[in-house]
């Protein structure tokens, strides 16, 4: 789901989530990335972190399973079409 989001929320000046890139890392870089994370949060405003909360809500919307359905439909059958070929 994370890189979907970060996909579609490239263009975004705030989108109101933050996308932890994991992938590749150590236990111990992921923890940092953690802490990065959560200190820049922490250093919001109560303005900055409500326009954060709204922001994230729309971002959410991109994630609802009745509008991914499909496309998640279309992969299984090609996944299913592949095997079936070999």
């Amino acid at each position: 789901c994370g890189m979907y989001l970060e996909e579609k929320l490239q263009d975004e000046k705030d989108p109101g989530i933050m996308i932890h890139k994991r992938y590749g890392k150590s236990y111990p870089e992921i923890i940092d990335g953690l802490y990065e994370i959560f200190y820049q949060f922490i250093q919001l405003n109560h303005h900055e972190r409500g326009e954060r909360k709204i922001a994230a809500k729309k971002a959410v919307e991109l994630t609802d399973w009745k509008d991914l359905i499909e496309n998640y439909i279309s992969a299984h059958n090609q996944a299913l079409a592949h095997v079936r070929k070999k």
